[in-house]
């Protein structure tokens, strides 16, 4: 039978994290119109089962006393009103129940067959076992149990899988912010179902939600532009963008940002066109003497002096030497075959 009663403060046992901002808020509140809901303590141990925040809050403000109903319940009842408790809050209804749903399911007889049978009534963890039983595939018994339990706490079968799914795949340090409530569920289970498979994303991720007052809509987006980074560099870059951004802006922007970051090789054509004004040089020497020695005939060259001679000789061998030196570099670059017409 529950019975109304005022408790020293320093007796209650919470053993859940509350957020601070929470705590000052409802400090405030009660500083001006006292404790208007009475905490709910389990009778056989003092144990909070909802009131977390109005404790913390009349503890900062220096209470003694604090107004409770004492609840008698066994270990499964304690959890099952925990669980019905916490359904009535926003924000931390997922993050607090899921742990208190894998109390309850410890304290099933499914848990101790796990640990000694084998086979479809087998059931490692809570998750595994309402997962069964929101698709239909769970023993008739296990089916009657997850429903039952369904019905106790006020929540489908399914939101429930869906809670304990979304557990298993956040990062661990996630789960346990979560229970101060300082983000709506649909941000985690956005985080959760988006990034499975890169749980080390999940942090910085929700911290740019809390930042900049994400959707759960616009964490998705970023998630699954996330997911396509292909290194350090470009998750850092789609962090940095606007959400007002597609994920595929995102993801170009990022690309292109890594790769002008990064040095490169200059391409064949880049050289050639490095070299271009230099080569163009060299040709136009090598054309003059060309040309030069196109009016040469050996009437011409029977009338120079033997030092003419020798000249034109030594000219002849440096241009054959250039052209040769011209010829190496052309070899040695790829140019395009317009830019080899043009030459």
């Amino acid at each position: 039978m529950k019975q109304y009663i005022n408790l020293p403060i320093k007796d209650l046992i919470s053993d859940v994290p509350v957020d601070p901002i929470h705590a000052r808020e409802l400090a405030d509140s009660i500083m001006s119109r006292g404790q208007l809901n009475p905490v709910i303590v389990r009778e056989e141990t003092k144990q909070i089962i909802d009131g977390f925040h109005r404790v913390a809050a009349m503890a900062e403000l220096g209470f003694k006393q604090v107004e409770c109903v004492l609840t008698p319940c066994d270990d499964e009842g304690f959890w099952d009103f925990r669980i019905i408790q916490a359904s009535l809050h926003k924000n931390v209804t997922f993050a607090r129940a899921v742990d208190w749903i894998d109390k309850v399911f410890e304290l099933s007889p499914f848990w101790e067959r796990h640990k000694t049978s084998v086979g479809p009534n087998r059931y490692k963890n809570a998750h595994i076992l309402f997962e069964s039983a929101r698709d239909k595939k769970a023993p008739q018994e296990v089916q009657e149990w997850a429903e039952k339990k369904a019905k106790v706490w006020g929540l489908s079968v399914a939101t429930i899988a869906e809670w304990l799914e979304t557990k298993e795949k956040l990062y661990p340090e996630i789960v346990e912010e979560a229970k101060r409530g300082v983000l709506p569920l649909s941000h985690y289970k956005e985080v959760a179902h988006t990034l499975p498979t890169k749980p080390e994303l999940h942090k910085p991720l929700l911290e740019k939600a809390t930042k900049e007052e994400l959707t759960g809509a616009q964490i998705r987006v970023v998630a699954q532009a996330l997911r396509r980074a292909e290194d350090e560099e470009e998750v850092q870059s789609i962090l940095r963008q606007p959400v007002s951004r597609t994920e595929d802006q995102m993801v170009r922007e990022a690309k292109a940002a890594r790769l002008l970051s990064q040095p490169r090789e200059v391409t064949p054509i880049e050289k050639w066109q490095e070299a271009k004004h230099e080569d163009v040089l060299y040709k136009l020497d090598l054309w003059g003497i060309i040309n030069s020695s196109k009016s040469m005939t050996l009437e011409k060259i029977s009338a120079l002096t033997p030092q003419q001679r020798a000249d034109v000789h030594r000219t002849c061998e440096e241009a054959i030497a250039e052209i040769e030196r011209v010829m190496d570099m052309i070899k040695s670059i790829t140019e395009p075959e317009y830019l080899l017409r043009e030459a």
